[in-house]
């Protein structure tokens, strides 16, 4: 039994410096691709940095980019100019529309009691 102790203990703090040494090198390797001080002012959030999902992206948006520029290339430049002025109103739109949605849900939190004022004034049981 103590034996089966002992094993159990070297393989639980065996673990934790694996566990450990594993969160360095990670830590290390997004240093390096990263950049040290980015690393050093953010280290929780670059523990959840996925590198490929951010190349990823960065492509999709470049592909997008592409897209777009080729599809203003194609009209002439009138027709282009009124193009971008659509796509710009739209995206204005879109922005405003985000913020008075962020706005209404930010007002009606701040309105509504909380719970625990609202079981504050409730009469329950009596006790």
């Amino acid at each position: 039994m103590l034996d089966t102790a002992r094993t159990l203990t070297a393989a639980l703090t065996e673990h934790a410096a694996l566990k450990d040494r594993r969160d360095r090198e990670r830590l290390t390797l997004l240093a390096q691709e990263l950049g040290a001080e980015r690393v050093r002012r953010e280290p929780i959030r670059a523990r959840f940095i996925r590198p490929e999902r951010e190349a990823r992206d960065a492509h999709a948006q470049a592909t997008e980019a592409r897209r777009e520029a080729e599809e203003l290339r194609a009209p002439p430049p009138e027709e282009a100019a009124l193009l971008i002025d659509t796509k710009r109103a739209a995206a204005e739109q879109a922005r405003q529309l985000a913020v008075d949605r962020a706005r209404r849900l930010h007002g009606a939190s701040n309105r509504e009691p909380s719970t625990a004022q609202s079981r504050r004034d409730d009469p329950g049981l009596g006790m």
